[in-house]
């Protein structure tokens, strides 16, 4: 059964390990190749594959063929040959709540990003001059520079909580997005991602050609999973968790079943004694009956039903009362 990563949003690493990793490329080639459109905006929640599918298309547009053997790119008409640099600038790692914090990360975030396209940063020069500048220089050399933006709208987010600082912040991100009103023509592709979409940040009001396929039907299914994709990557794993949590959420007359109590222990009737071991005692195990940890966490994942005004409820459910 293969390893399902939950800390790593690196396409590279991911397969390198061997990890499970959903196969969108079809789905990014079609955006890539798109006629007449280059420049997208894409908004998403938080851990919904935005940071992995950036990461899936730095390495694409890098031409780094060996990561994608066996993933539905590999019969489509991408051309490997043809590489271009990447400007991959994430947001997310220079936003602060305070903005000093945040004047003194922006630089290194943008710094590192330039570097990552071949591109040595100015000192004496602000982030947005160097990154139009390294625009032009990139694409002055024949190749014109691929764009990626992560996690936009991070750094004002963070700082909601002082609306003053948030201007403050959003102040100094505009001139970057509009670094790339007028250099349209000397960018080969634009993705920026994002949880919420501000209006008063440049890249809607300066970037006319950036298209928002956030509500598009043609991407709705290009992040996140499908019920297929969850059957043909996940099966084994939904397997295992259904034979651990199927026989944990069946109990027997009110009591927990013989699989809990073989993990906390007891007196193998569904009751337990009132004198436990400290460490019985901390994992919820109370006399007669299951708390603490295990209840609450039925509780939470839960299914809940929420009829809609003229929905039929299902027999022996109150009205307006969850599962």
């Amino acid at each position: 059964m293969q390893i399902i990563s939950v800390d790593s949003n690196d396409f590279g690493e991911i397969r390198r390990e061997g990890y499970v990793y959903v196969d969108k490329t079809a789905w990014f080639h079609r955006l890539a190749t798109a006629e007449g459109r280059k420049m997208f905006f894409l908004a998403r929640p938080r851990r919904f594959g935005k940071s992995l599918m950036i990461s899936t298309l730095e390495a694409m547009f890098q031409g780094k063929r060996e990561l994608f053997e066996g993933l539905a790119i590999m019969n489509t008409d991408w051309d490997w040959k043809k590489k271009y640099p990447v400007i991959h600038i994430n947001m997310g790692m220079c936003a602060a709540e305070d903005y000093d914090t945040f004047a003194q990360g922006l630089p290194v975030c943008m710094k590192s990003a330039l570097a990552g396209a071949g591109v040595k940063y100015d000192d004496k020069l602000p982030p947005y001059i160097n990154f139009g500048l390294a625009i032009d220089k990139l694409a002055a050399k024949g190749t014109p520079p691929v764009i990626l933006i992560d996690e936009y709208d991070d750094p004002v987010a963070k700082a909601l909580k002082n609306v003053e600082v948030a201007e403050r912040v959003r102040s100094s991100l505009a001139p970057i997005y509009g670094q790339m009103k007028d250099r349209s023509g000397k960018i080969r592709f634009l993705m920026i991602t994002g949880v919420s979409k501000f209006t008063k940040l440049s890249i809607f009001s300066t970037l006319s050609s950036l298209v928002d396929i956030s509500f598009e039907d043609a991407y709705a299914s290009m992040l996140g999973y499908t019920e297929d994709e969850l059957d043909r990557y996940f099966s084994e794993h939904m397997e295992a968790h259904r034979k651990v949590m199927g026989s944990l959420d069946q109990p027997y007359d009110g009591q927990p079943s013989a699989a809990v109590r073989a993990l906390l222990g007891g007196d193998g009737q569904g009751v337990f004694p009132d004198e436990l071991p400290e460490t019985r005692r901390r994992a919820g195990c109370r006399s007669g009956r299951l708390g603490g940890r295990h209840e609450s966490r039925t509780r939470r994942f839960r299914p809940q039903f929420n009829p809609r005004e003229g929905d039929a409820v299902p027999d022996g459910l109150p009205d307006n009362q969850g599962l």
